[in-house]
């Protein structure tokens, strides 16, 4: 336990109504941790369960390195619990901060405005969406999804239910399309739980199975199918997003499997389906939507710093259900928008379409083609990662801001369209001086591979790897493994580690440079697909320092 004295509480930062949450300017006040804390501390009429919250701690500390890291990177656990001077008393307790990437900019009536990230700023009407100029597409819905079921399958497989799952209380990056749950000190570790359960409004399973118990595993299966129905609905009514339970309201043109699982979720507890359900079938859905615009792979928010930015070109994707806007081209290139792509409209009637509006509309396809290809060619490492950050402006949680960047090889790529300067190092430029990888020091970390092996993940190609196995592996080993499943086809790349690297595998012959092989159709298969999707989503998560 930690003296409050020691912290140097600072400034609020939030509250709630249990208690507040403050800066401290002693952020690395526990020996040896490398995370910055802030201090959540409990009201004077709060009278937490010391013993449970103690446990909470103590569980903490009991996880292996590899699962800690992913804890903190899907919630604010309660690390430490602190004491006030003036009696031996539990006061609160020390949780790290709210990554970075888990604020966003939303446009309000009254002007934009950087917020927690909250799952509510998505259970809005498309048109709302649009309004407020929140970047979603379908594929961005599922893979959210799988992001909350990943997070539960952890919780539940440790023994920790959510209880009081809400839409308030679950953050979201579009960045890597990652979650965060809040308000940990409201769960339940087996038996123990800090205060009675409670369930916010519209999302209790006692409103609609009177007797059954929230802070379940099952009930917490039943809210995550309140946040995919509303989530995926359609509604031209604000209202629905928020209460409703009615599956009808799903679009009939939505991938069938995760309908259904949404649908036995919402049902009597012994019916709900198993997180396994979920992620099977979210997977299926995620690889059967059709290609996102290049200009999703490289979106990101500032650093709490807006910029005036041109308004998006809507365009339709084959086989979406929601529209999604592509941004404008620049004079540097593409360069990341933070709050103009991909934003989510559904039109409210089909008017009919004269011969000039087609010979426009063609035109437009075809420049929306073009421009795909061309910001495709400038952000040629965006997606595998070997040259260029998949998110140049995207905050990290260590408070620096990379500059916005394209490609090494372009001419603007000095320039950055986010104001940030072009002087500071991004993580390219850190890649280029770095010829050899970190050392890892970690125990629950396997040893880096040799030169002699083969390949970090022998078989991504024949089958789903689990994240289990991704966790056990150090940041450069995630970068080399995802960066293999492209060497396999044989892309060249621009990153001189990865090049030394590959080039002394028998396997390895580079048939395509870095743009040609982008401007060719994916050759890889589901598997390597959601692979690559999987370890790019820890990697960001996680806070690489390679990408």
């Amino acid at each position: 336990m930690i003296s409050k004295n020691s912290l140097g509480v600072d400034k609020e930062l939030a509250e709630g109504s249990f208690g507040s949450v403050y800066s401290i300017t002693n952020p690395h006040c526990i020996s040896g941790a490398g995370q910055e804390y802030v201090y959540k501390e409990y009201k004077e009429y709060v009278s937490p369960d010391e013993d449970s919250l103690a446990a909470f701690a103590k569980f903490y500390h009991g996880l292996s390195t590899g699962d800690k890291s992913y804890l903190d990177s899907i919630c604010c656990w309660p690390h430490e619990l602190v004491k006030d001077g003036s009696n031996d008393g539990v006061s609160g307790f020390l949780m790290i901060q709210i990554p970075e990437r888990f604020y966003c900019p939303i446009s309000f009536s009254t002007g934009t405005k950087v917020v927690e990230a909250k799952f509510e700023h998505l259970l809005i009407p498309d048109r709302l969406l649009t309004r407020r100029q929140i970047p979603l597409t379908d594929k961005a819905r599922y893979k959210l999804l799988l992001s909350v079921v990943r997070g539960l399958n952890f919780f539940h497989e440790h023994g920790v239910c959510v209880g009081d799952f809400s839409h308030s209380n679950v953050l979201f990056s579009l960045s890597g399309c990652s979650v965060f749950f809040l308000d940990c000190d409201s769960f339940s570790l087996g038996s123990k739980t800090v205060f009675p359960q409670t369930e916010t409004g519209n999302w209790g399973v006692a409103e609609r199975y009177p007797g059954e118990e929230p802070g379940t595993e099952k009930s917490d299966i039943y809210k995550l199918g309140l946040l995919a129905l509303r989530l995926l609905m359609q509604s031209d009514n604000p209202s629905h997003y928020q209460a409703s339970t009615n599956i009808e309201r799903l679009p009939s043109q939505m991938d069938a499997e995760v309908k259904t699982v949404i649908e036995n979720s919402l049902k009597d507890a012994p019916d709900r389906p198993a997180l396994a359900t979920w992620s099977a079938a979210l997977r299926a859905a995620i690889m059967n939507c059709v290609s996102e615009p290049v200009a999703e792979r490289a979106v990101g928010y500032p650093n709490k710093t807006m910029a005036s930015h041109p308004a998006p070109v809507m365009t339709a994707m084959p086989g979406q259900l929601h529209q999604v806007a592509v941004p404008p081209i620049n004079g540097s290139g593409y360069a990341p928008l933070p709050n103009t792509m991909g934003t989510a409209v559904q039109p409210s009637h089909k008017a009919k379409i004269g011969w000039p509006a087609k010979a426009g509309m063609a035109l437009a396809a075809v420049m929306v083609i073009a421009l795909g290809i061309f910001v495709g060619n400038n952000a040629v490492d965006a997606f595998s990662g070997s040259g260029g950050s998949r998110d140049a402006s995207v905050s990290n949680s260590r408070g620096s801001t990379p500059s916005s960047s394209t490609s090494s090889s372009s001419p603007s790529s000095s320039s950055s369209s986010t104001g940030t300067s072009s002087n500071s190092a991004t993580p390219e430029d850190r890649r280029q001086n770095t010829t050899s990888p970190p050392e890892t020091t970690e125990p629950d970390e396997v040893k880096p591979a040799t030169a002699n092996s083969d390949y970090m993940i022998s078989n991504s190609n024949q089958r789903y790897v689990t994240e289990a196995e991704i966790r056990k592996l150090s940041a450069w080993e995630r970068y080399i493994a995802r960066n293999e499943i492209f060497a396999r086809h044989g892309r060249g790349f621009k990153n001189q580690d990865l090049r030394d690297y590959f080039r002394t595998k028998n396997w390895y012959t580079e048939r395509y440079s870095p743009e040609e092989f982008d401007a060719l159709p994916s050759p890889l298969n589901a598997y390597e697909k959601e692979n690559a999707d999987l370890i790019l989503s820890i990697e960001t998560a996680d806070g690489s320092p390679y990408i």
